[in-house]
């Protein structure tokens, strides 16, 4: 590295600099270490949804029906369940028993189905569908799939979709910055800046927002700071940032702020059940209680 301001060639995507921003450490973990980070059942559905759209949004628009997509969701299923990729990851975040199928099959339709509370697919006028891009930014590599993008009135917009419920208003930031990122990539490879981008929480409200050169250049300038931070970080060590996300972290059991934080939290009754650091949680914190302890 030649200057703190001047960020070394970097690799990224949305996904690992939300990483690095949430905890610094567990970036560490994730891209320096190289330790799995279980991806868990919402991931799981949004992959299978997404893979279900993808293949919807091929066939040409008079032929996007509920039945096309009936159609798709079985075959996606059966390849989901036995492909050598996504198989074990199934098994593990669903199950294996046929109730755990059964319900996985509809809640992945009841997402599917909720496409058309939004739009008439077989109105849409595709333009690329998952466009996969890789923006430069002052060296820094940055790349990512973009859901779709679709001409309206004559401007091409970005589609992204969310399985999950649409954040509250003062949480959707990160999100949109999502779409920032897309529309420097789509004004880098295309020459055109999208007009609009939106997130579609399915089952829940489309988030949208206008994109410009002032929020093109806002996302380049914030890949930037983060490039510079992550750089620094190489230098002076990986912080952890501790708060209610520790007990929902893959690396928890290696990080001794995080056990603190979640030693703490259980005490509290502060950690929901169905974190994954809930047990670990328990354990530290009654391990702490028998250390207080007054002996004769």
């Amino acid at each position: 590295m030649t200057d703190d301001a001047t960020p070394t060639p970097l690799r990224l995507s949305f996904s690992s600099m939300s990483l690095f921003k949430q905890c610094p450490k567990r970036w560490e973990f994730r891209y320096i270490d190289k330790l799995g980070d279980p991806a868990g059942y919402a991931a799981t559905l949004g992959s299978f949804v997404h893979q279900c759209f993808e293949h919807f949004f091929e066939l040409p628009a008079a032929k996007r029906t509920r039945e096309a997509m009936k159609a798709i969701a079985r075959e996606q299923y059966d390849l989901f369940i036995t492909h050598e990729r996504y198989a074990t990851e199934f098994a593990e975040n669903v199950g294996t028993e046929e109730a755990d199928h059964k319900l996985f099959r509809q809640k992945a339709w009841i997402s599917i189905m909720s496409l058309w509370e939004f739009e008439n697919p077989e109105s849409v006028k595709v333009v690329h569908n998952e466009y996969e891009f890789l923006l430069d930014v002052d060296g820094i590599k940055v790349k990512g799939f973009i859901d779709r993008l679709e001409e309206k009135n004559g401007k091409v917009e970005i589609v992204d979709y969310k399985t999950g419920k649409a954040p509250m208003r003062r949480y959707q930031a990160d999100k949109l910055e999502q779409l920032y990122l897309y529309g420097a990539a789509v004004l880098e490879d295309f020459g055109e800046m999208p007009s609009k981008g939106k997130l579609y929480f399915l089952g829940s409200e489309i988030v949208s927002t206008p994109l410009n050169k002032g929020r093109v250049d806002l996302i380049r300038r914030n890949i930037t700071a983060t490039a510079v931070k992550i750089n620094k970080a190489k230098i002076n060590g990986f912080e952890p940032t501790v708060g209610p996300l520790c007990a929902w972290c893959a690396y928890v059991d290696k990080c001794p702020a995080g056990q603190e934080e979640i030693t703490w939290r259980s005490k509290e009754g502060k950690i929901k059940k169905a974190a994954p650091g809930y047990q670990l949680g328990k354990e530290l914190a009654a391990a702490a209680a028998l250390e207080a302890e007054t002996y004769f």
